[in-house]
C-alpha cells in the first residue's frame, strides 16, 4: 500500500470550461494504493480558472484507468467535462 496523505495528478485538460473565451485547466488528483496499478480513489477535481480562484470538488468515485475528457456535443459554446 502507498502513503494515503500523498495525492497524486491522475490526468489533466485545458480548455474552455468556465466561459468561451478562457482557457482553463481542470486537474485530476487521487490517491494510487496499490503499486504498479492503475486503481485510483479519493479522486478531487480542481478546476483553475484563467481568471479568478481554483474550486475543489471531491469526487465519490474510485476505480481504474480514470481519465478527464471534455466535449461540445450540442454546440453550446462551452465544454461538458466528463470523467471516463
Amino acid at each position: 500500500m502507498a502513503d494515503l496523505d500523498n495525492k497524486v495528478v491522475i490526468d489533466s485538460i485545458s480548455a474552455n470550461i468556465i466561459d468561451e473565451h478562457s482557457q482553463d485547466k481542470s486537474i485530476l488528483v487521487g490517491i494510487l494504493p496499490y503499486k504498479n496499478s492503475t486503481y485510483s480513489e479519493n479522486l478531487e477535481l480542481i478546476i483553475k480558472p484563467e481568471v479568478g480562484y481554483p474550486t475543489k470538488i471531491k469526487l465519490p468515485f474510485s476505480g481504474y484507468d480514470i481519465q478527464l475528457f471534455c466535449g461540445d456535443f450540442i454546440n453550446f459554446k462551452f465544454l461538458y467535462l466528463f470523467l471516463i
